[in-house]
C-alpha cells in the first residue's frame, strides 16, 4: 500500500510546454524548471517568505547605495568648498632681508 499526495495548483502555460506535452512537463529537483518555478515544489508560505526576505534585502541594499552616495557628495562639496577658500586665501610668501650681513656670516 502506497500513499500518494499530490498538490492541485493553479494551470500555467509553462506545465505543458505551451501545449507541445499534453499531459505535463516532468523535472526533478536538478532541473532548471525547479529554480525558475519553485511554487510547483514549495509551500507557498515558504515562497511568500521567501519574498519578504528579498523585498527586505533589496531595500536594505538600495538604503546603502543611498547613503553612500549622499556621502559621496557631501565629500564632493566639502572639496568644492575647501578649494574655493583656498583660491581666495592670499598667499603668503617670505621676504627676504638685505639689510646687510649676517651676524652669523663672520663668525
Amino acid at each position: 500500500l502506497e500513499e500518494v499526495v499530490e498538490d492541485v495548483v493553479d494551470y500555467e502555460p509553462w506545465m505543458d510546454d505551451n501545449g507541445r506535452v499534453p499531459y505535463g512537463v516532468e523535472f526533478d529537483e536538478k532541473d532548471v524548471m525547479c529554480t525558475k518555478h519553485p511554487e510547483v515544489w514549495l509551500d507557498p508560505n515558504d515562497v511568500k517568505e521567501e519574498e519578504r526576505l528579498r523585498e527586505e534585502m533589496e531595500k536594505k541594499r538600495k538604503a546603502e547605495e543611498e547613503e553612500k552616495a549622499r556621502l559621496k557628495a557631501e565629500l564632493a562639496a566639502a572639496s568644492k568648498k575647501a578649494a574655493t577658500a583656498a583660491a581666495a586665501a592670499p598667499t603668503k610668501t617670505k621676504s627676504k632681508k638685505k639689510d646687510g650681513p649676517s651676524p652669523l656670516a663672520g663668525a
